[in-house]
C-alpha cells in the first residue's frame, strides 16, 4: 500500500477554541469539514488525548479559526505542542482573540474566517463518534464570520 497517496488529500490548518466555567482552551488541528449546508453543519476531529477536546464534550461550544497563510509556526506551534491542561495558549499567544456569543475564544489576526458552533452528535452528557485514536464532534454552525484572505492550506505552509 502506498501511503504516500494521502499526501494528495486537501486540508487546512485550524485553532479550535472551547471554554468551560471561564477556563479557555484551544488547540490546532487539520481535520475539520463542512458535512451539511442546510443546516451548516461541520465535523471537527481531534486526538482522544487532547483536553481540548474533553472541554469541547464538556461545554458543548467551539469555535474554528481558519488559519491564514500569515500565520507562523510561533502561533501553530504555540496551540499545538502544549496542553492547555497545563499551559493558558490564548492569553500567552501574544496573538490577539475576542470571544463570540458563546464566550469561545478565537483568533482576530492570521485567520481566514471564523466559525462558531454548537455540538450537536448527542444528547447530555456529550457522547462524541470514536475512530482509533479520534473523536469526531458534529456540530451545527451557529455563525460564520468571512475575512477574505487566503487560507493556510497543505501546499502553501
Amino acid at each position: 500500500m502506498d501511503v504516500t497517496a494521502l499526501f494528495k488529500l486537501g486540508y487546512g490548518l485550524y485553532v479550535i477554541g472551547t471554554e468551560v466555567d471561564g477556563q479557555l482552551s484551544g488547540c490546532t488541528a487539520n481535520s475539520v469539514m463542512q458535512i451539511t449546508s442546510d443546516p451548516v453543519q461541520i465535523v471537527v476531529g481531534l486526538n482522544k488525548a487532547n483536553y481540548t477536546n474533553e472541554m469541547i464534550h464538556k461545554s458543548g461550544k467551539l469555535t474554528v479559526s481558519i488559519l491564514d497563510k500569515s500565520a507562523e509556526m510561533d502561533l501553530i506551534a504555540n496551540f499545538g505542542f502544549q496542553s492547555s491542561r497545563t499551559a493558558d495558549k490564548f492569553h500567552t499567544s501574544g496573538q490577539p482573540f475576542v470571544v463570540d456569543g458563546q464566550q469561545v475564544p478565537y483568533l482576530s489576526e492570521h485567520t481566514s474566517a471564523v466559525l462558531s458552533a454548537k455540538v450537536v452528535n448527542t444528547s447530555i452528557p456529550i457522547k462524541p463518534f470514536s475512530i482509533w485514536t479520534a473523536l469526531l464532534c458534529i456540530s451545527l454552525a451557529s455563525s460564520m464570520s468571512n475575512i477574505n484572505s487566503p487560507f493556510l492550506s497543505k501546499g502553501n505552509f
